[in-house]
C-alpha cells in the first residue's frame, strides 16, 4: 500500500501518543533504578517518532549495543533498544568494576538466595594420601592388596569441595569407621547491611 493511505496510517493519534509517553516514562524510571549502582542518571522521553525513516539515534557508521526484550502479558511482542557505544564508553570501567562497599543490597533477595544455596548438594572429597605406581603394577593389583600412602596419620588431610581444596581435617576413627575431623570450618557468611 503506497501513497496517502500509508502515510496516514503511520501517524499516531493523541491518545496513542499519551499512552506511549506514559509507558516510556515508566520504562525510563525503571532503567534509572536499574543503573543507580553504576551510574546515576535520569533518562527522559524527548519525542516520539512514528516514521522509522525519521528516527535516527546515531550515524549509521557508529557502533551500537542492541538490547532485545521479549514482552509477555496483556500485550506481547518485542522491544529493542539501541544504545550508541559512544554513550557507554565513558562509564565502561564502572560497568566492569566490582560493586562498591556500602551499596544497597536487597536483604530479602540475599536471604532467599542463601536459603536456596543451603539446599544444593555438593561433592565433598578427602584425600587420605597419595602414592605412585607403574602401569604394570596397577594392572597386577588384586582385591585385598595393600597400598602404602605418603603422609602420616597426624598430618592434616586436604578436603575438596566441588573439586577445589577448601578445608583441612585430621583422620579419626568414629564408631568403628574411618572419619575426618575438620580442623577449621568455613567462616559464617557476613550479614547484609
Amino acid at each position: 500500500m503506497d501513497g496517502p493511505a500509508a502515510e496516514a496510517r503511520l501517524d499516531l493519534t493523541s491518545v496513542e501518543r499519551m499512552v506511549l509517553k506514559h509507558l516510556l516514562g515508566m520504562f525510563t524510571e525503571a532503567m534509572a533504578g536499574a543503573w543507580i549502582e553504576i551510574l546515576a542518571f535520569k533518562p527522559e522521553v524527548l519525542r516520539c517518532e512514528s516514521d522509522p525513516r525519521m528516527a535516527m539515534v546515531a550515524p549509521p557508521s557508529d557502533l551500537a549495543i542492541l538490547c532485545s526484550y521479549e514482552l509477555a502479558g496483556a500485550v506481547s511482542g518485542r522491544l529493542q533498544i539501541a544504545i550508541p557505544y559512544a554513550t557507554v564508553e565513558p562509564v565502561k570501567k564502572m560497568l566492569t568494576s566490582p560493586p562498591r562497599p556500602g551499596s544497597s543490597v536487597d536483604a530479602r533477595f540475599s536471604a532467599a538466595l542463601a536459603k536456596d544455596l543451603e539446599n544444593i548438594p555438593v561433592e565433598l572429597r578427602v584425600e587420605m594420601g597419595r602414592t605412585s605406581l607403574t602401569f604394570s603394577r596397577l594392572l597386577d593389583l588384586k582385591v585385598g592388596d595393600l597400598l602404602v600412602l605418603e603422609g602420616s596419620e597426624s598430618s592434616p588431610l586436604p578436603i575438596y569441595v566441588q573439586g577445589r581444596r577448601k578445608l583441612t581435617g585430621t583422620p579419626r576413627v568414629a564408631g568403628g569407621s574411618l572419619a575426618v575431623t575438620l580442623d577449621k570450618g568455613f567462616s559464617p557468611p557476613r550479614a547484609a547491611r
